[in-house]
Parts: C-alpha cells; structure tokens; sequence
C-alpha cells in the first residue's frame, strides 16, 4: 500500500487548508484492510519547526475500536478529507512559518504512515 497526502505547499494566514490523505494499492492482488472506528479514523499531525506537534485531527477524540473490513482491488485508492483551520490543539490561531503535515490510517495490528509534507503560511 502507498500513501500520500496531497495539500497545497503555500497558503495565507486564517485560509483553511484543505488535505487528502489518499492510500493506493501499488499491487498486484486485493487487499483487505481492517480500518478502525466508524466513519474511518484516520489523523492528521501538523508540526512546527521544531517538529513539535501543534495539531492533531484527532487530538480529544473518541475513536471507536470497531474495525471496518475494506478491500481494495489493484490500482485502487481510498481518498480522506480534512481542513486545517490553522489552529493548534487548544483552538488557537497558529502563527505564520513553515509546518509539517503527515498523515496516519490506523489498520488492525498497526498503522499506514505518510511522509510529511512541508505547508508556509504567510501573512
């Protein structure tokens, strides 16, 4: 399985940053994944310069342990979808700078892991 997100590399301050965490199966054969939670729990780090996390999508959160059987044929891609609000954990407005975004699909027995990926906010 390959995964990746896809946002933009720049946006302004206060503009909500749209993110999709997309998961392909680069294979040869269907593949079951056992997803957990209902809808799909999957989450969204954003980290500071100094790698420090400043938000988590599911930060608080209760996530159901339930497991979700998902086949996904050769060639095929599950897509997920957020925005960021520019705010860290606690609400707040995150100032401008450089973060990093990685996204996480929790799967029975482990997680599916994405590389992060630089965002500037600008004034």
């Amino acid at each position: 399985m390959v995964t990746e997100l896809e946002l933009p590399t720049r946006v302004a301050a206060r503009e909500a940053v749209p993110i999709v965490l997309r998961v392909r199966n680069a294979g040869r054969e269907r593949v079951e994944l056992m997803l957990t939670g209902r809808p799909v729990a999957f989450d969204l780090v954003v980290m500071g310069a100094d790698r420090t996390v400043v938000w988590r999508r599911l930060h608080g959160a209760a996530v159901s342990s339930m497991l979700q059987a998902t086949l996904v044929g050769p060639g095929e891609t599950l897509e997920f979808t957020e925005r960021w609000l520019q705010q860290d954990n606690a609400g707040g407005a995150v100032p401008p700078g450089t973060y990093s975004i990685q996204g996480i699909l929790p799967v029975e027995g482990g997680q599916l892991v994405t590389r992060a990926r630089e965002i500037v906010i600008s004034r």
